[in-house]
């Protein structure tokens, strides 16, 4: 008895609520073929592969991983799909081995660089809170030559002719609108 025997009894407990097993007559009177079903059936369905619950001596229901089996496509597929998680799960071991293995020969470059980074960061924020004091020091050190060159990078912000709202007038003009000096006599003839 082979794969396919245990699907097709799968098949006939499906189709009926309970699967009363074959007799001796349904082989021919064959004993060694009885003994071999007999044996599929008892042990190996039920004990064994567990798709089986015996109820009497020649009768049985589906169990609930029988039921599973069966609606999924019966014995034979339920056989593939094992085959196929047991090659997954052989490559995933693999591939878990390689990746364990990687991260081992990596583990102490990586932590050996977050610990130097680490170091340097600390020294930089140190850097950092005296750096206030280090310009003082510099200003009074450098020579004259070096003071002229840091003014000569400064960009000169003055001009000769004073910036106007007025793109169109003339300095000249801008001044006389400025100055603006009521006439003497104007405001004589208005006051008599």
């Amino acid at each position: 008895m082979n794969d396919n025997n245990i699907d097709e009894i799968l098949k006939q407990a499906e189709n009926v609520e309970i699967y009363e097993f074959k007799h001796l007559y349904d082989f021919g009177n064959n004993q060694q073929q009885y003994n071999s079903y007999r044996r599929l059936v008892t042990i190996v369905m039920t004990t064994e592969l567990k798709l089986l619950t015996l109820i009497a001596s020649n009768k049985a229901i589906l169990s609930e991983k029988g039921k599973r089996i069966s609606e999924n496509g019966g014995w034979l597929k339920y056989i593939e799909d094992e085959k196929l998680k047991a090659d997954r799960s052989k490559r995933k071991d693999k591939w878990d081995y390689y990746y364990s293995k990687y991260r081992y020969f990596t583990y102490w470059w990586i932590f050996s660089f977050s610990v130097i980074a680490f170091i340097l960061s600390i020294y930089n924020f140190i850097q950092t809170l005296q750096s206030p004091r280090n310009e003082v020091n510099k200003e009074a050190t450098r020579t004259p030559i070096q003071q002229r060159e840091g003014e000569a990078a400064k960009p000169h912000t003055s001009s000769s002719v004073p910036q106007t709202s007025d793109s169109l007038k003339t300095p000249n003009q801008e001044n006389n609108s400025l100055q603006f000096e009521p006439q003497k006599d104007s405001l004589k003839q208005k006051s008599k």
